[in-house]
């Protein structure tokens, strides 16, 4: 039984590295939230205060849209310093994007299911 799992364990090396990527993006975006929204919001106060708190809110919602352009050169960084350390895997393109696929899933889970019941 622990051959089989760990044998499935190699067979899928490369997502279980994009996962653990994607977790530690997450939590880096996680963290950086309230800095991240404050510079966006004195942005926005700044260029648009001349607009409705509607058209406001509009704006920052499509600024904090640019995120996932962020989330995605992370992953691109983070996994290239992951495969740099560990000896199972090697920089790979498609991994780095299964990694941002993966940390901005669980950004709008985040979103959806936690922060909403707050």
């Amino acid at each position: 039984m622990l051959h089989m799992f760990l044998s499935y364990c190699k067979s899928h090396i490369y997502d279980i590295h994009s996962l653990l990527v994607g977790t530690i993006i997450f939590f880096l975006i996680y963290v950086w939230k309230g800095s991240i929204d404050k510079m966006i919001e004195g942005w926005v106060n700044k260029r648009y205060s001349d607009r409705t708190q509607d058209r406001q809110r509009a704006v920052t919602r499509r600024v904090w849209g640019l995120i996932y352009i962020l989330v995605i050169l992370l992953a691109f960084l983070l996994f290239t310093a992951v495969s740099v350390i560990s000896p199972l895997v090697h920089n790979s393109v498609p991994a780095s994007i299964i990694s941002a696929s993966f940390a901005i899933t669980e950004l709008e889970f985040y979103k959806t299911f936690i922060q909403k019941k707050r």
